[in-house]
């Protein structure tokens, strides 16, 4: 009994610093909140645990069982978030500036959350406004989930990326087909690539990729072969004569 009393008390000394960091761990927000305004808020009381990270969920969708208690950036993310906030790196009682990604009308609770992902509903509840003079459109490309800002990211990077390499790509294909033509150019005028091509046996002519220049004469491979054989035929007739 004493054995298991003694477990229990060090399972809960071990869960007791992440478990107070979301216990007291609580936030402000302006409380008026304009859409596609330049904003903030402000956190406390988490023991400087970071990064953060803030959902946006539409009140109506948040079941009263989310409200208390915690819960898990898994489980809040099926609640179809409108705005998220990810990697919040400011200390405590400092401000957090963002741009509020949230058309007017909507009505939204704030849920906060540890670098572990446990979070817990922050109580603050807002219904966005409509946006101040001069504001501009902030509602494409609106990150929604914790993941889904980098992926943004890297959706634009691909295809960047993409164009780059079709880029490269053409570029090199219309060098490779230029290549041979300089090549062949340069063996036709070259002397040195006549006098090694002259001789049908020499190592040169067989790795020739095409054709080798005889005498001034584009001569075909097959050609050269045929001269070849005939010739080491010619020899082994004249050696069976001779023997």
């Amino acid at each position: 009994m004493l054995f298991h009393l003694t477990l229990t008390a060090l399972a809960a000394l071990s869960a007791t610093p992440a478990l107070a960091q979301l216990q007291s761990m609580r936030a402000t927000i302006p409380g008026s909140l304009h859409q596609c305004e330049q904003t903030n808020l402000f956190f406390f009381d988490t023991s400087n645990a970071r990064p953060l990270s803030v959902l946006f969920l539409p009140s109506s969708q948040v079941p009263d069982s989310l409200r208390s208690g915690t819960t898990t950036l898994s489980e809040a993310e099926k609640y179809n978030p409108l705005l998220a906030l990810e990697g919040i790196e400011t200390p405590d009682a400092q401000q957090y500036d963002f741009e509020l990604q949230i058309k007017e009308g909507e009505v939204v609770e704030l849920f906060g959350f540890l670098p572990d992902g446990s979070g817990k509903a922050l109580s603050l509840t807002r219904t966005i406004t409509t946006p101040l003079p001069g504001a501009t459109n902030c509602l494409n490309n609106v990150p929604t989930s914790i993941a889904g800002a980098g992926s943004v990211t890297t959706a634009v990077s691909a295809s960047q990326a993409s164009a780059a390499s079709s880029g490269a790509g053409s570029s090199a294909s219309s060098s490779s087909s230029s290549a041979p033509t300089s090549s062949s150019a340069g063996s036709s005028g070259s002397p040195a690539s006549s006098a090694s091509s002259s001789s049908a046996s020499s190592p040169s002519s067989t790795s020739s990729p095409s054709s080798a220049a005889v005498k001034g004469h584009a001569v075909e491979v097959a050609t050269l072969a045929g001269w070849t054989a005939a010739i080491a035929g010619g020899v082994l007739v004249a050696s069976g004569l001779l023997s």
